[in-house]
């Protein structure tokens, strides 16, 4: 499929980081990438060639992944990532942890509806291209946290927050004022919690009050979409 790839720049404590994401362009999930010498961070990683190679020309050695949730979409590049490079690491939530150990929690049902409807508005082969390609797997995290946890990578300090509602493993990553929203906060959308491990009630009482709580001068770097400031949120304060 094609890939797309783009940087930002990010201010952490007067220090600048440069963020790479790579777009996954059948469903627009995004994967974030930061590098520090033979070091990377990689969260949500998806199935962009690009990406790799980005970290193949960094001369990337150990690679620390991190998952805001257990979907398809944001897990389905964490195996090339393990072959490519074998020192590597993957933290996420408990939840997020129990689903993706076994072939059923990685299901790819969502990406392959969302395929087989744009065939049928246009005639063309994605679903049967990805059915072909598709291969089914199983990920063992590292380690993973409860409803909060503090970690420091690459040397930045990163504050997880259990933040469910989208999927029972969804999680908030807080770097400095910015914040990896996964699928619990979109810009122009609101956060689907329709899906089966959806709980719409843990989000409304516990995600929400989280995400309202968060400063005005918080960028909010979604798993869909381009980064925004909190307050440009549709629906939040709805």
């Amino acid at each position: 499929c094609s890939v797309l790839m783009d940087v930002f720049w990010l201010n952490i404590d007067g220090e600048e980081v440069l963020l790479y994401r790579c777009i996954y362009a059948p469903v627009k999930s995004n994967m974030f990438i930061m590098v520090n010498g033979k070091e990377a961070i990689v969260i949500d990683p998806n199935d962009n060639e690009e990406g790799i190679l980005l970290l193949q020309g960094k001369n990337v050695e150990n690679v620390h992944l991190i998952l805001t949730h257990e979907h398809f979409d944001h897990t389905l590049g964490v195996p090339k990532i393990q072959e490519k490079f074998p020192q590597n690491d993957l933290f996420c939530q408990e939840e997020a942890g129990r689903s993706i150990s076994s072939k059923k929690g990685n299901n790819p049902m969502l990406i392959a509806f969302v395929l087989a409807e744009q065939d049928r508005t246009d005639g063309g082969d994605r679903y049967k291209d990805f059915k072909s390609s598709y291969r089914p797997y199983v990920l063992h995290a590292d380690e993973i946290f409860g409803e909060s946890a503090h970690r420091e990578i690459c040397g930045l300090r990163f504050h997880f927050i259990h933040t469910p509602g989208h999927s029972g493993g969804s999680s908030c990553v807080e770097l400095g004022h910015y914040v990896f929203s996964g699928d619990s906060l979109l810009k122009e959308e609101r956060t689907i919690l329709r899906f089966p491990e959806g709980e719409k009630e843990k989000y409304e009482n516990i995600t929400l009050p989280y995400l309202r709580g968060l400063g005005k001068e918080t960028i909010i770097i979604p798993g869909h979409g381009d980064p925004f400031r909190i307050t440009e949120s549709k629906f939040l304060w709805d």
